[in-house]
C-alpha cells in the first residue's frame, strides 16, 4: 500500500511589450495518489486532483479516479508501468464559457532509470472523453533529476500539453521547460 501526494504553487509575472505594468500568472496543483496490491503483478490506483492556472484561464480544476496500475519491467536501474484507469473531472474556467464535467478515460505509461545520481522520467498521459473520444488531451511529462544528497536534487522538466478541444486556439498546445531544487521528505 502506497500513498503518494505531489503539490507544487507557481507565481511568475509577463509583460507584454504594449502593457506599461506586468501581469501576475498563478499556478497551483495538488495530485494525491493510492496504489494498493491488487492481484499478483497488478495494482489498484485510487486517485484526486486539484488545479488551477491562469495561463490555461483554469479557475477550478478537480478530478477524482480509480484505475489499475500494470508493471511491465522493474529492476533497480529501470522500471516501466502502464496505467489504465476512469475519472471524473470537473472543470471551470474564468471565462465560464468551457465548464466541463465529464467522466473520462486516463491512461499512461511511466519510465524510469536510475543511473548512480543521475534519475530520467517520463510519464506519456493520454485523457479522452468516454462519450466522445475526439475530445482529448495527451500530456507530456519529462524530468531529469541529479542527486545532490538523499533527499535533494537539482532538477530539470519538460512539459508537452496538447488539448484538442481547449478554451482557446492559443492554448491548444504548448511546451513548458523548467529547472530548479527538488526536495523529496
Amino acid at each position: 500500500n502506497t500513498f503518494y501526494l505531489i503539490s507544487n504553487y507557481e507565481q511568475s509575472y509577463e509583460k507584454l511589450s504594449n502593457e506599461e505594468s506586468n501581469s501576475l500568472i498563478k499556478k497551483s496543483f495538488s495530485h494525491l495518489r493510492n496504489t494498493r496490491k491488487f492481484y499478483k503483478s497488478l495494482d489498484i490506483e485510487f486517485f484526486t486532483q486539484f488545479e488551477t492556472n491562469e495561463f490555461l484561464d483554469i479557475s477550478d480544476r478537480r478530478l477524482v479516479g480509480s484505475g489499475l496500475r500494470i508493471p511491465l519491467f522493474n529492476d533497480k536501474f529501470f522500471s516501466n508501468h502502464m496505467g489504465i484507469g476512469l475519472m471524473y473531472e470537473v472543470e471551470n474556467y474564468f471565462n465560464d464559457s468551457y465548464n466541463t464535467n465529464l467522466y473520462k478515460s486516463t491512461n499512461y505509461i511511466n519510465n524510469k532509470v536510475i543511473l548512480d545520481k543521475l534519475v530520467l522520467t517520463n510519464i506519456a498521459y493520454l485523457q479522452f472523453d468516454i462519450q466522445a473520444a475526439n475530445n482529448f488531451r495527451l500530456l507530456l511529462d519529462n524530468s531529469i533529476q541529479f542527486s545532490l544528497s538523499k533527499n535533494i536534487f537539482i532538477t530539470s522538466n519538460l512539459n508537452y500539453r496538447y488539448s484538442n478541444k481547449a478554451n482557446s486556439e492559443d492554448l491548444k498546445n504548448y511546451i513548458k521547460i523548467s529547472s530548479g531544487l527538488s526536495i523529496v521528505f
